[in-house]
């Protein structure tokens, strides 16, 4: 049976289909009959969901797909979905279950970001600098390139945390390269890192790859505190100048706080300044682009499916070979890939790849928006 989207529910339509479902609450009516409210989603959008005939015990369960059949109404001048028939898949039909129509993709040609982000890294002239940023993308490569940058807010599809950061990374470049007395490979390096530390504040699931909440240590420290912690050891790996390495902790530690917190005892540096304003930009505009896809009819985010189905470049080239144990990320332990990975920093092998903005070092005529 053909998945139907959520955005093409219309008002008494008589829907069947496997959505997924997050936000379970299990509530008691007046007769004392339990019930179940959630709300469902698949890449288009989401409704709430209410299954009058929930029978089970009082505990939310936690599967994260849903097979359902039921009408589409409203309740309160706000669409809702009214279920007949409600089962929770389990653990086995999850993992065989096709997930074309439900996980939401970023709306972008992956490996060209790949490559823009691979052009970012290598564009940073400064050794220690560029050391410490290739030693973390060495380490975790394979989550960042997958992973959303958010569970809710902004960019909270697959490959999100990649956009974010190669749109921002792109951004302070042009802003470095107009503003006077910025150094420009420590705020590029900066946007690079701002938001590393997501890769182990993410509890992400198993089956989809979205955020299903925080890990302990997001709870408790948040991806500020972790990509400081991150780039301390990295520097220590690579022997970069402590004096630098403290500079882009510092950016990373400070980009969501207020200048006059402990974080800042410092004069503000310039290049925090147009870090905060320029993560802020990026989020906040894709924020309103999300707005505007859903309200847009026929406008929607990719699927995994049919991103790699429409990727020009999507058998050209691999950055490495995975490995069979590179597994999805889940939970306080990110796997990265397995394998000994060739990346292009340490090697000619995708010079090919290399756009010509950054084949011969940068010059004031040579910005190329994206």
């Amino acid at each position: 049976m053909d998945h139907i989207n959520i955005s093409d529910f219309q008002v008494s339509r008589a829907i069947s289909g496997i959505y997924r479902i997050s936000n379970i609450q299990i509530k008691r009516a007046r007769n004392g009959n339990t019930y179940l409210k959630a709300v469902l989603f698949d890449a288009t959008g989401s409704i709430n969901i209410i299954f009058w005939e929930y029978s089970d015990s009082g505990v939310a369960p936690s599967s994260e797909l849903v097979s359902v059949v039921g009408t589409v109404g409203t309740y309160m001048g706000s669409p809702q979905f009214t279920a007949q028939s409600f089962r929770l898949l389990s653990a086995a039909d999850c993992q065989a279950l096709e997930l074309n129509g439900l996980v939401p993709c970023a709306p972008i040609n992956v490996k060209t970001y790949e490559i823009r982000l691979i052009n970012l890294i290598k564009s940073i002239s400064d050794t220690d600098i560029a050391s410490i940023c290739k030693q973390l993308f060495r380490e975790h490569w394979s989550t960042f390139l997958s992973i959303p940058a958010a569970q809710i807010k902004h960019h909270a599809f697959l490959h999100g945390l990649l956009m974010h950061t190669v749109d921002t990374a792109e951004l302070a470049d042009a802003a470095a390269r107009k503003r006077p007395g910025v150094n420009r490979d420590l705020l590029v390096a900066g946007a690079l890192l701002h938001d590393i530390g997501k890769i182990y504040e993410f509890d992400c699931s198993k089956y989809t790859g979205l955020v299903t909440g925080y890990t302990e240590k997001g709870q408790l420290l948040g991806h500020a505190a972790i990509g400081f912690e991150m780039i301390g050891r990295a520097a220590l790996v690579t022997g970069a100048n402590p004096h630098i390495a403290n500079q882009l902790q510092h950016l990373v530690l400070s980009h969501h706080i207020p200048l006059a917190t402990p974080a800042s005892y410092v004069d503000p540096m310039v290049e925090l300044e147009l870090l905060r304003k320029l993560d802020a930009t990026d989020s906040g505009c894709e924020r309103c682009l999300e707005t505007g896809r859903r309200r847009l009819p026929n406008t929607t985010l990719t699927t995994s499916n049919e991103q790699s189905a429409s990727s020009p470049e999507a058998d050209t080239y691999s950055l490495f070979s995975v490995s069979e144990g590179d597994e999805a990320h889940n939970g306080s332990s990110p796997q990265g890939n397995t394998a000994d990975p060739v990346f292009p920093w340490d090697t000619n092998v995708f010079s090919e790849c290399v756009d010509p903005m950054y084949e011969n070092g940068y010059e004031d005529n040579d910005i190329q928006w994206y």
